[in-house]
C-alpha cells in the first residue's frame, strides 16, 4: 500500500529511502509472522494444532484464560490499521485507472484537500456493508481479494521489468534491490501465488462459490470499463 500512495509524499522526499523502508517493511513482517507461526504451532501437538477453527486463539486459552482475552481484543483492532491503509491504497488505483480512462471521469476527479472523494464514497458503502453479509460470505469475499490484490501487483512487477528492458536510458532514482534479477523473482513469485489460487489440484483454489464472486466481479467491472469507454469517445 506504500507505492499506491506514494502521490501524496512531499515534495523532495528521498526515493532510495523510500524504497528501503518498503523493503525493510516485508522483510520484518515475514519474521513476524514466521515466529508467531512457529511459536504457536509448537506449543501443542500439530495433530490437535490442525483441528481447531482459530488455532491461536484456542491455544491462548488452554494457557490461560486471560491471555485468549488479550488476545480476542487484539484480534479486533488488529485489523483498522491494515483496512485503513488498504482504503486509502485502493482509492488511489481507482483515481490512476478514472484517468486512463478504464472507469468512469467521476473517478479521476480529486477534491479541494487532494483525496479522490468519488472513489472514498464507493469504498465506503462497500467497506461499511461488508460485515452484514456475514460470516459465509466474507470468507470468500477474502479469498477472491486475496487473488484481486495479488494478481495487479504481480502485472506491475511484470511492467516494471518489461520498462528496465525497453527504456533503459529512463532516470530511475529507486534501484531494486538485485536489478533485474530481483524483479524477475518478484514476479516469479506473483505468479506461483497466483497459480495456488486458480489451479485446481491446489489446496487453496477458488471453490465453485468464489469463482461465482468473482464472474460477478468481473461482470461489473467489465460495465464500468464500457462506460468510461463511451464517456472517452463522447469527449473527443
Amino acid at each position: 500500500t506504500i507505492p499506491d500512495q506514494a502521490e501524496e509524499a512531499e515534495e523532495g522526499i528521498n526515493w532510495k529511502n523510500f524504497g528501503r523502508v518498503i523493503g525493510a517493511t516485508l522483510i520484518a513482517s515475514a519474521i513476524f509472522y514466521s515466529i508467531c507461526i512457529y511459536s504457536f504451532s509448537t506449543i501443542i501437538k500439530w495433530t490437535e494444532f490442525i483441528k481447531m477453527p482459530i488455532p491461536a486463539l484456542a491455544v491462548l486459552k488452554d494457557i490461560n484464560i486471560y491471555l485468549s482475552f488479550a488476545m480476542l481484543f487484539i484480534a479486533i483492532l488488529g485489523p483498522l490499521g491494515p483496512m485503513n491503509s488498504l482504503f486509502s491504497a485502493t482509492s488511489r488505483i481507482i483515481l490512476a485507472m478514472g484517468r486512463k480512462k478504464q472507469l468512469p471521469y467521476v473517478f479521476s476527479k480529486l477534491d479541494k484537500r487532494g483525496t479522490p472523494r468519488a472513489a472514498n464514497i464507493l469504498l465506503a458503502v462497500l467497506t461499511i456493508s461488508g460485515p452484514f453479509l456475514g460470516y459465509r460470505m466474507l470468507l470468500p469475499l477474502t479469498e477472491v481479494a486475496g487473488l484481486a490484490f495479488i494478481l495487479p501487483c504481480t502485472m506491475v512487477t511484470a511492467a516494471c521489468l518489461k520498462f528496465r528492458y525497453d527504456y533503459p536510458e529512463l532516470e530511475r532514482p529507486y534501484k531494486v534491490p538485485g536489478g533485474k534479477i530481483g524483479i524477475w523473482l518478484g514476479v516469479i513469485i506473483g505468479v506461483i501465488l497466483c497459480a495456488l489460487l486458480i489451479v485446481p489440484m491446489s489446496p487453496v483454489a477458488l471453490d465453485l462459490k468464489e469463482w461465482i464472486i468473482l464472474g460477478g466481479w468481473l461482470i461489473f467491472g467489465s460495465i464500468l470499463y464500457i462506460i468510461s469507454r463511451r464517456e472517452k469517445v463522447e469527449s473527443r
